[in-house]
């Protein structure tokens, strides 16, 4: 094992930029009993500096260790590593890794490093409170929230959010106890192998992609394949899988029906989440929470995220104030909802946006003065999910029903691949109306 000096540790802190992930090979070793994973990891880094480099930095969760570090030909690197806490958010702990490499990367130029780890993992309830994420036999998951796989970045909050700037292509195997499923936010290649009491699961994701998920749990799997449509539901929960199935299906063909064909069509897979640990989508895959699964009283969380396919997509300076993803998404689940229950309950809903958008002022006075164009700048694009969906409305009720879907209809178009910002919105339906 190699390890560097005290001088040279965490040096680049105060550095803005890290160097790119272009590609991850991942081999997960999952223990539920000890509520732990092993991995291998290869990252193939680019150095986008204009100065060649010569520290790769690693975050990764902090109750895992790293045991080595290599370059592509096996030949061993130096590396140093510390639990540290972001300077931007001291609640928020990390194992802080520096892997030196043996020689220069000049600008441009790429290089792979090779980690060996393996820890624990309990997530970040105290800085994010849906990050419950954990290994056990009831439910595992790997995501970037928890840096269960290693992200380039430098320690901070900001060195953290700039890593999902990067687009990377990316190779998972997941080993599992004979009996558990592995789902990955990518596509499957083969049949899952068994041998001597474990199964091995392995998928693939196109480059574009921006961050990885492993769900790992006992699954039942619902297939839809003349539509492409997946479902992984938890055993105890099969039937309700069942109805959530047909919930999908409805939503999909309602916003069809009201913006057009989604922006990259092909299959989509939706998997069981345990409630509290936050629904999010990523491109091909829901990863929905059990509620909505097991109350009928929240399918709308469902076509909440059902309607971030339809998301235009946003400009680096604006992505942070949420806008065109959450309020967007936020507002097209009331949409479903006033199509699917009715106007009392499209109302009911949007009452309830108002509601806790007041509540959300009461704790953060900034919701109150600060534009939804000054969201990013400030951090509280928590806020769109709420005013922002209310200045949806509003532009609804500006516009009439057909002037409304023509106008975000062509938004959606002329946005679905390149980046738009908030005189991108404003000129689109301009023009449009």
């Amino acid at each position: 094992m190699f390890h560097l000096t005290a001088a040279l540790l965490f040096s680049l802190t105060m550095q803005s930029t890290a160097p790119a992930v272009e590609h991850y090979k991942l081999r997960f070793a999952i223990d539920p009993k000890t509520h732990s994973l092993s991995a291998e990891a290869d990252l193939g880094v680019r150095n986008t500096e204009a100065q060649a480099i010569t520290l790769v930095p690693v975050l990764l969760y902090r109750l895992m260790d790293v045991s080595a570090a290599s370059d592509g030909a096996g030949h061993p690197l130096r590396f140093a590593q510390k639990v540290v806490k972001f300077p931007d958010e001291p609640t928020w702990q990390v194992n802080a890794v520096e892997v030196a490499l043996a020689e220069p990367l000049p600008p441009g130029q790429t290089t792979i490093v090779h980690l060996t780890y393996a820890g624990p993992l309990f997530g970040y309830p105290e800085v994010m409170q849906y990050v419950r994420d954990t290994i056990s036999e009831q439910y595992s998951l790997i995501r970037a929230e928890t840096m269960a796989y290693p992200i380039v970045a430098a320690p901070s909050i900001a060195g953290w959010r700039e890593s999902f700037k990067n687009k990377f292509d990316f190779e998972i195997e997941t080993k599992v106890p004979a009996g558990f499923t592995a789902v990955c936010s990518g596509k499957d290649v083969g049949e899952a192998q068994t041998r001597e009491g474990t199964s091995t699961f392995r998928c693939i994701g196109d480059a574009g992609s921006a961050q990885i998920s492993v769900a790992v749990a006992k699954f039942r799997v619902l297939d839809d394949p003349e539509r492409n449509l997946r479902v992984d539901v938890l055993e105890a929960d099969a039937e309700a899988g069942a109805q959530v199935m047909v919930d999908m299906r409805r939503a999909l063909d309602f916003y069809r029906s009201y913006f057009g064909e989604m922006r990259h069509a092909g299959s989509l897979t939706l998997v069981e989440i345990p409630d509290g640990w936050g629904s999010y989508a990523v491109p091909g895959h829901i990863f929905q929470s059990a509620a909505a699964f097991k109350d009928r009283s929240r399918a709308s969380e469902l076509y909440h995220e059902v309607g971030h396919i339809w998301n235009a997509r946003a400009s680096e300076g604006v992505q942070r104030a949420r806008y065109f993803d959450e309020a967007f998404a936020s507002y097209f689940e009331a949409l479903a909802v006033r199509q699917f229950e009715g106007p009392e309950a499209f109302r009911a809903l949007m009452q309830s946006y108002r509601q806790t958008y007041l509540d959300r002022v009461a704790r953060d006075a900034r919701g109150r003065t600060v534009p939804i164009t000054g969201y990013a700048k400030e951090e509280i694009g928590v806020f769109s999910y709420t005013i922002g969906a209310w200045s949806l409305y509003v532009l609804h009720q500006l516009l009439g029903e057909e002037g409304f879907r023509r106008a975000i209809s062509d938004f959606l178009a002329a946005y679905s691949d390149k980046p738009a910002g908030f005189d991108d919105f404003r000129h689109a339906v301009e023009k449009s109306s």
